[in-house]
């Protein structure tokens, strides 16, 4: 489970249930799973405001993807992460050992490639080989691999 406590948790689950409800009282396309351009233009508007949210509070939204029976958390400090990295285009940060630097950094760029679609994301190591195999091991520790 999350940091986030079962209470805010169930808030925000909630929430995103009567957001849902309201969209198929306005027929927002959400009774029929077809997708198709009409349908997106229809509901664009909602669409911006909701991504406009995660992209705001990415730690937010990795909570409610994450499966109840996860016991992966997010410390304090990570969540700020996340958000300033999510929130500004360029940041500058030095941090200690053990701060998951490589693994926030992985996070945020699936974040960035969810929200960004067409963006190109790119890491940088000291050494062309060492990029590959940190990305590497991140993306598999990341999907249980």
């Amino acid at each position: 489970m999350s940091n986030m406590s079962d209470k805010r948790r169930e808030e925000v689950l909630l929430n995103i249930k009567k957001q849902v409800a309201i969209a198929k009282e306005k027929d927002f396309g959400l009774n029929n799973l077809e997708i198709t351009e009409e349908r997106l233009n229809k509901i664009e508007p909602e669409l911006r405001k909701q991504f406009g949210f995660w992209k705001a509070y990415p730690d937010l939204f990795l909570d409610i993807i994450l499966p109840k029976e996860s016991n992966f958390n997010f410390y304090f400090y990570q969540r700020v992460f996340l958000r300033i990295a999510m929130r500004y285009k360029l940041i500058y940060a030095t941090f200690t050992r053990a701060f998951s630097k490589s693994f926030l950094s992985i996070i945020i760029e699936y974040l960035k490639c969810i929200f960004y679609p067409g963006a190109k994301q790119f890491i940088t190591t000291g050494g062309k080989g060492q990029a590959a195999q940190i990305a590497e091991e991140k993306i598999k520790e990341i999907w249980g691999i």
